[in-house]
């Protein structure tokens, strides 16, 4: 049987669907915070990008996509290019490497992301050895941690951080170097034998299309 609502009733009952997707999507600190991240991510200005950090909060995950945005909105920025480049972990089990691989986290919560949120999420991740490069041609006195951090970022096959760093050997070519040299042996035979070759900025990895 179909129960006909009044208008006080139909009120009353859109009133508590509405209490509902509250609840599952604007009531949850965790929800909350991923739904930041992910408009940080599409921020199309250093206000709005401000603004949704605020409600995203400081944990790693929202300080990375902060950084890797405003980077990208101010590619020029050494203040920025700093803040970015001191969020790589300097160990290798440092567990918030696993931010670096995947910034789109957003199965921790039922948060009413969209389709395009998501997407721009992976797209940011995909640019990530962009504005690294960017930043530490800003701040080459970094170079060690960034050329230390390859090994992780090249986990990921698809990662063009290889690449990305054959500018930077080029235009920093005497602290890239520097770099290499202060890495341990081991490290060094695996990162000239087979990611880039110094003498000439050689890229020996390409990522997988």
């Amino acid at each position: 049987m179909i129960k006909i609502l009044r208008a006080g009733e139909v009120v009353l009952t859109m009133v508590a669907i509405m209490a509902t997707a509250d609840t599952l999507y604007g009531q949850d600190p965790q929800c909350k915070v991923i739904h930041a991240i992910a408009m940080m991510s599409k921020a199309q200005s250093s206000d709005i990008l401000k603004d949704q950090k605020q409600k995203a909060g400081n944990g790693y995950w929202a300080q990375l996509v902060f950084a890797s945005r405003m980077m990208e909105i101010n590619p020029n920025d050494k203040s920025v290019a700093n803040l970015l480049l001191n969020l790589i972990p300097k160990r290798y089990d440092d567990p918030n490497q696993t931010y670096w691989l995947d910034l789109n986290r957003v199965d921790l919560c039922d948060s009413g992301l969209t389709l395009s949120d998501m997407k721009s999420l992976e797209k940011l991740q995909g640019h990530l050895p962009r504005e690294l490069s960017k930043a530490v041609l800003l701040v080459p006195e970094k170079m060690f941690d960034y050329i230390s951090y390859s090994e992780v970022l090249l986990g990921d096959p698809h990662s063009d951080y290889a690449e990305q760093m054959q500018a930077v050997c080029k235009v920093k070519h005497l602290e890239f170097l520097n770099a290499i040299d202060r890495l341990s042996a081991e490290k060094k035979s695996w990162f000239v034998g087979r990611i880039l070759n110094p003498d000439g900025c050689h890229v020996l990895t390409v990522r997988e299309r």
